[in-house]
């Protein structure tokens, strides 16, 4: 799985988190997920298969995990961080080495 956290320019504060590029154990599991009415709430069945993006057994598209959580200055790491402009670069790596495309 693949989390991003998008933080204010340089410090910690309100940011957003985002997960996705997760795989299934198979191709069948990961559609039956978008389809169980158990798991999902009503007026998404059926349609969580575009919404995450489902190729093969991967869910390619990402998903807010939530919009504004505040971060203490002990968990932001300057040394992590990715240059806006470098992102989607890392994440089409990511998408090459799992085996699925992301289109352009």
């Amino acid at each position: 799985m693949t989390y991003i956290t998008l933080f204010n320019k340089g410090k910690a504060g309100e940011n957003i988190n985002m997960y996705g590029l997760f795989p299934f154990p198979t191709e069948l599991e990961a559609k039956q997920f978008c389809y169980n009415k158990s798991v999902n709430l009503e007026y998404l069945f059926g349609q969580l298969e575009g919404l995450w993006g489902i190729q093969g057994r991967f869910a390619t598209n990402f998903k807010g995990a939530s919009h504004s959580n505040w971060v203490d200055d002990k968990y932001y790491m300057k040394e992590h961080d990715i240059d806006a402009f470098d992102l989607w670069s890392r994440i089409y790596r990511r998408c090459e080495a799992l085996g699925i495309s992301k289109g352009s």
